[in-house]
């Protein structure tokens, strides 16, 4: 099998200089490894080492790199030596490739509802179900399902094993349990779309997960339900999208990285790998959110000293959340033992009795029993016993103390003390008395150059007692 220069050149222009037309080319080859019968490429001028060495039989090349590579053979000079590549492997493959035959394979299993175009192919052990399209073109490699109502567009290529229209992830909790939200919505692919071996894409809840024109996905990623990717994105493997999330058009999106639920990207955003999104950009640009590996005792001594220590904090109290979670057999609540091991408050200034949710990282909602033993009640209005509104807020603090440290994986010591800091919009709703049960409902709002900030209300029942914003830090004293 080979291919004539000419005839490469009469395909795709460029301009072939120093070679001869009827050299056949018997093999697309890397720089380093080409020889005498092949092709091959310089994509960046820093390889200009490994062109003049190379035995290929014709490079292609930019125009900045005309006289380099003249110096060593044949080449051809096209704008864009990267692309010009690209096109050369599908004109190789269309002259030595096994053509892709239109129609259904005898294994494929398509509804009688379903629509498949006569110039689509669908291959072995497919699933084309109920009400689904495919379009012209497309084609469904192996083990491709398609689930109802789901549209593919023309021209697309789906590899072995994607899933298009599973259920979305969505639950509603009730008392403990989940109760399953009908994912009504479909999935919608338009054309010249390419989609990796075993990538999921969800259908939407409501209304259609979608993936514009040009999208070009890679193995194993996870798009959630009602996610919206923009014409001409590019995702590299195991990347996961949560559902309802935006992704604009010409973004990219490195391997390994995630973009949380309900977020925006811009239009020509690109996500470093790894990297994870927790915020919405809205200008264009290159946005990572990683950092080196390194010897777990010394990465937490530089911890402090990095550029983005908020975001590497981030990450350390997410890895310290998941340790204490193996180790604890339910993160969800914690009582007094549990709190005086976090605490360093007692009686009679400890306001937390119990915590009945902890949702690391996010929310903690515990318990403080108001009883007539109170030692304040003797002297704040003996005639009738309210709860100081300063010892509202001072309970709230410790609740939000509880989530913080839960949050950094760490427990107060002789060393380290956390201050309350600060309060914002504190507004008093109702009186707190003897006999209540003082409901402390803290969510964590920011984490910044140290300082946390804290929305806060405590209740009684289903009435609002107080409500405010909190500061705290963590200080060394030792």
């Amino acid at each position: 099998m080979s291919l004539l220069l000419g005839a490469i050149v009469d395909a795709l222009g460029g301009s072939l200089e120093g070679g001869l037309r009827d050299t056949a080319v018997l093999r697309i080859a890397p720089l380093e490894t080409a020889g005498p019968g092949d092709i091959s490429f310089l994509s960046h001028p820093r390889y200009q080492q490994q062109l003049a060495a190379s035995r290929a039989a014709c490079v292609i090349v930019a125009p900045a790199m005309r006289e380099p590579a003249l110096a060593r053979g044949a080449c051809i000079v096209a704008d864009n030596p990267y692309v010009y590549f690209a096109r050369v492997t599908q004109l190789w493959r269309q002259h030595h490739g096994a053509a892709v035959q239109p129609g259904v394979h005898p294994s494929a299993v398509v509804d009688a509802d379903a629509v498949v175009h006569p110039s689509a192919s669908v291959g072995p052990l497919c699933v084309v179900e109920r009400g689904a399209h495919i379009g012209a073109g497309t084609v469904l490699k192996s083990r491709v399902t398609v689930g109802e109502h789901c549209h593919i567009g023309a021209r697309c290529i789906v590899h072995p094993g994607v899933v298009i229209g599973a259920d979305g992830f969505g639950f509603a909790p009730q008392g403990g349990e989940w109760v399953k939200i009908e994912q009504l919505g479909a999935v919608r692919i338009g054309d010249d779309v390419e989609i990796g071996a075993n990538t999921c894409i969800d259908r939407g809840a409501l209304q259609d997960t979608v993936i514009e024109d040009g999208v070009k996905l890679d193995n194993l990623i996870q798009i959630g339900h009602n996610v919206h990717i923009g014409k001409h994105s590019a995702m590299a493997g195991c990347v996961g999208v949560a559902g309802s999330a935006t992704i604009g058009a010409h973004c990219t999106v490195g391997g390994g990285a995630i973009v949380l639920g309900h977020l925006e990207l811009a239009d020509n955003v690109h996500i470093s790998a790894a990297t994870v999104v927790t915020r919405s950009l809205t200008k264009p640009g290159q946005y990572t959110g990683m950092f080196p590996i390194d010897d777990n005792a010394r990465w937490e001594k530089t911890l402090p000293h990095s550029n983005n220590c908020t975001a590497c904090e981030s990450a350390s109290r997410r890895w310290s959340r998941l340790s204490r979670q193996h180790e604890r057999k339910n993160n969800s609540m914690m009582d007094i033992h549990a709190i005086l091991k976090q605490l360093p408050h007692r009686y009679p200034f400890l306001l937390v009795d119990k915590v009945i949710e902890l949702e690391s990282n996010t929310r903690i909602k515990a318990i403080k029993n108001v009883t007539f033993n109170e030692p304040y009640f003797m002297g704040h209005f003996p005639g009738h016993p309210v709860m100081p509104g300063v010892l509202i807020l001072e309970a709230l603090a410790q609740a939000a103390g509880l989530l913080a440290f839960d949050a950094m994986g760490k427990v107060p010591d002789a060393n380290n003390i956390y201050y309350f800091v600060g309060i914002d919009g504190a507004r008093f709703k109702r009186p707190v008395e003897p006999g209540d049960q003082l409901i402390l409902d803290i969510t964590i709002d920011r984490v910044r150059g140290g300082i946390w900030k804290f929305k806060a209300v405590a209740r009684v029942g289903e009435e609002v007692a107080c409500e405010a914003e909190l500061m705290c830090t963590m200080r060394s004293v030792g």
